[in-house]
């Protein structure tokens, strides 16, 4: 029985906490062992591959039953990566195994299987567990054997504070998952309750939750804590409602989590609710619509259409990361060969990796620094999609934000910012800063509006979508003759990709693009800049599919439109805008300005110039994206009219 304990937390201790946080820059009388990567220097390295390997094996630490409930889905996301390495020709020939071991008691029979897997089957990398405390168990296998150990979905920190360096994390952990759903409630302000299960993982994101807490200056009017499972949670509810909270956060495992949130909806509080990541596994369920959540990553459509092909069932988030994980060790094992330091080293040595979930970057101690975006649940229906069988996202999953989720470097002078989900703002230096939108479609195409300056560079963006996402069909559209709208032409039409652009761009380029070649190498300060010798020498490659600018375009894809629209003369007579419905989401082009003053109007139209601005207002927008600069935010167009008219 609950006991309905209240867990206050002293406002003096609390004082005295912040008090301590205040003086972090001060030098410590210690070495922080956490700020240091870690590293292994012992022996090994040197040692040859073995002769008499017919497979290469990779032990597994979870339930290798695609029905268990809380390792299923893992086991399939593994399997479905060694199954695509095996395709691929595994290793030199060999194939990937994956070599489960397990027991219903993992404390007793299945970390001694474990053990024996990985001294006599003669594996080269472990995948597991299939939580912290499974996961605890394997660290202990793996620290003595001296092997590479890559957990896919736990999030316990408490994991890497062994300082064991053949420790890896492909989930961002408890601190930062906490600290997202602080920062939640520090914004919103008010009372707030906490609720926590006694599970292992409930207590360890519950420890991290209430360091957040001390760090942003709160404390819930009361912690609840819960057995879960048989206790009734109507009494919680009760309870909770007594001490009259604005928000409650609820911190349990997906079975416990769900209960306990719908009787707390039941009992009538409207208020914001709050959980911990595992609450991402439950069912679509009206009830639970709203629920805020720190999400431990995407799982892009293309990844949910082989999955459901394979297995027949559309997979969760454990089933991606697990997926991650895979792929991390036999490309690690590719690297690194048959030799257990040079296949750590490797796996160090891959961060950051693009992975199906999103960029994989150790942390000093090996666990995923990935930054965390809240989500919030939905039970939007989900109809299949008759083309792909892909299940198309809930309308909240489309959404974008000017909130950056992360940024993915590809070179020193080329990176994409992540702004929602399959959506992706590509920015290239050269030599100033020019953007580029990819977006992923409801059929799984991309659509890519600009380009990159370069072909060069647009070919290492086509390189990270296979990587990524595999095969996949991409259609592009110029907004302009400009190098900084179709700069990549030339990759593109090399690899077969459609790349749309209107008829007045076709006739600037040819009649203009060589006095606007004079004018580019002049405004990036001529010689002496390090890209004068490409701009000077570029090939201006024109569009394939023409269409008339006045007409504008409307291509669909799926269940998803995207619109060109032609407002008039801006900043050169033909840039166009690029508009995606269902995301609410508008590439300006050049025509909208990020910056300080208007930059190149050598072609402006300066009294068209905001006529066509305020045309661009009929489009409800949530991220409007600039030709140039970081700004994303839908400010953009009224601070584009308030520049062009003070000029």
């Amino acid at each position: 029985m609950c006991d309905g304990r209240f867990l206050h937390f002293a406002p003096a201790l609390l004082a005295l906490a912040v008090a301590g946080l205040a003086q972090d820059s001060t030098p410590k009388p210690y070495h922080d062992a956490r700020q240091t990567p870690l590293s292994y220097n012992g022996p090994g390295r040197d040692d040859p591959e073995p002769k008499d390997v017919r497979e290469v094996r990779i032990a597994y630490f979870g339930p290798p039953d695609p029905s268990d409930e809380a390792g299923g889905q893992l086991w399939l996301g593994a399997s479905l990566a060694i199954e695509e390495a095996n395709r691929q020709g595994g290793y030199r020939g060999l194939p990937f195994r994956l070599v489960p071991a397990w027991d219903r008691n993992p404390w007793a029979g299945g970390v001694a299987k474990l053990a024996r897997v990985v001294y006599e089957d003669k594996v080269w990398a472990v995948i597991g567990g299939i939580d912290g405390a499974t996961t605890h168990l394997a660290e202990q296998v793996v620290a003595k054997a001296q092997l590479t150990l890559v957990n896919p979905a736990a999030t316990d920190r408490s994991i890497h504070t062994a300082s064991i360096p053949w420790m890896f994390s492909c989930a961002p952990g408890d601190r930062l998952l906490a600290a997202a759903l602080s920062q939640k409630l520090r914004e919103r302000g008010g009372r707030f309750g906490l609720v926590s299960a006694i599970d292992h993982d409930s207590r360890a994101f519950t420890a991290q939750l209430k360091l957040a807490f001390v760090r942003d200056r709160l404390s819930p009017v009361l912690h609840l804590e819960w057995p879960g499972g048989t206790e009734d949670p109507a009494r919680i509810a009760r309870e909770l409602e007594a001490a009259a909270p604005e928000a409650i956060v609820v911190v349990a495992d997906v079975r416990d989590s769900a209960a306990l949130l719908e009787a707390i909806r039941g009992a009538g509080f409207a208020g914001l609710l709050l959980s911990g990541p595992r609450i991402a596994r439950v069912d679509p369920d009206p009830r639970l619509d709203g629920v805020v959540y720190p999400a431990l990553g995407d799982i892009p459509s293309a990844f949910q259409a082989k999955f459901l092909a394979r297995y027949g069932s559309p997979p969760d988030y454990t089933a991606a990361h697990a997926y991650d994980a895979a792929n991390i060790v036999i490309a690690a094992i590719r690297a690194g060969g048959l030799n257990r330091p040079r296949i750590r080293d490797a796996v160090r040595a891959l961060s950051p990796a693009h992975g199906v979930t999103g960029v994989i970057e150790w942390d000093e101690q090996g666990q995923n620094r990935r930054t965390v975006s809240l989500r919030v649940l939905s039970a939007v229906p989900r109809p299949a999609e008759a083309e792909s069988g892909v299940r198309p996202e809930p309308e909240a999953s489309r959404a974008v934000s000017p909130e950056v989720r992360q940024r993915i470097d590809l070179a020193p002078d080329l990176y994409l910012r992540q702004i929602g989900n399959g959506a992706y703002v590509i920015g290239h230096v050269f030599p100033f800063l020019s953007n580029s939108l990819l977006v992923e479609m409801a059929d799984g195409t991309f659509v890519l509006a600009g380009t990159p300056c370069t072909p060069e560079a647009t070919q290492k963006v086509l390189d990270w979508i296979a990587r990524q996402f595999g095969e996949r069909k991409i259609v592009a559209i110029d907004t302009g003759y400009h190098v900084d709208n179709l700069g990549g032409n030339r990759a593109l039409l090399n690899a077969g990709i459609a790349v749309y652009g209107s008829d007045l761009t076709v006739k600037l380029l040819k009649e203009r693009g060589e006095q606007t070649r004079l004018t580019t190498l002049k405004l990036i300060g001529g010689k002496d800049s390090p890209t004068y010798a490409f701009h000077a020498t570029m090939e201006f490659v024109p569009p394939d599919r023409v269409f008339p600018i006045q007409d504008g375009l409307k291509l669909s894809f799926g269940r998803e439109d995207v619109r060109v629209f032609y407002p008039g003369p801006s900043q050169a007579p033909d840039k166009v805008a690029v508009y995606f419905p269902a995301r609410k989401l508008l590439f300006g082009s050049c025509m909208i300005l990020a910056g300080d003053r208007p930059g190149n109007t050598t072609e402006a139209d300066m009294e068209q110039w905001p006529v066509s601005i305020r045309r661009l207002k009929q489009f409800p927008v949530d991220v409007v994206v600039p030709g140039h600069g970081e700004r994303l935010d839908p400010g953009l167009i009224q601070h584009t009219l308030d520049l062009i008219e003070k000029k």
